[in-house]
């Protein structure tokens, strides 16, 4: 008596099908790290401008309080005007004046902070000396301004 086998039919293909669908998994994967990467390396950029106009604001206004107090209204730049549309008077006080640099002067607000003009950088002196002291800078690409504001009262008599 003769025993006949009958062997189950091969599925040709199936493991081309699977290694594809798993390369279209690695993919999908691949390009979501790539995408988190981009807006991390945006959202560092962004942290990065603010620190910086942080620190420059920091920096006028350190100067302000120790400069005699009558002087205060010297610093007034562009004390008109909101929303990173300022206007009015440029400040002549040399502090502010060598605060806001030139292009190329390391340290100042034209070459630290990007997209950033004379028209964008606003010093108000109020009553009671209160200080408020505007920063705004466009990042290369962006349509809009970004803006830190600093606000203060310097107190006290000519050091």
């Amino acid at each position: 008596m003769s025993i006949k086998l009958v062997t189950p039919r091969r599925q040709k293909g199936a493991m081309l099908i699977e290694a594809l669908i798993g390369i279209l998994l690695i993919s999908v994967g691949v390009l979501g790290i790539v995408g988190l990467q981009a807006s991390s390396i945006a959202a560092v950029t962004e942290s990065k401008h603010r620190a910086n106009a942080a620190f420059l604001a920091n920096q006028i206004l350190s100067r302000m309080w120790t400069d005699n107090p009558a002087n205060l209204t010297s610093y007034r730049n562009n004390a008109d005007g909101t929303g990173c549309a300022f206007s009015g008077t440029a400040s002549t006080n040399t502090n502010v004046t060598n605060w806001l640099g030139a292009s190329g002067s390391t340290g100042t607000v034209y070459d630290t902070l990007p997209g950033t003009s004379a028209a964008t950088q606003q010093i108000k002196v109020g009553t009671g000396n209160t200080v408020e002291i505007n920063l705004c800078w466009r990042s290369p690409g962006a349509a809009a301004f970004h803006s830190y504001t600093l606000g203060t009262q310097i107190n006290g008599t000519a050091p």
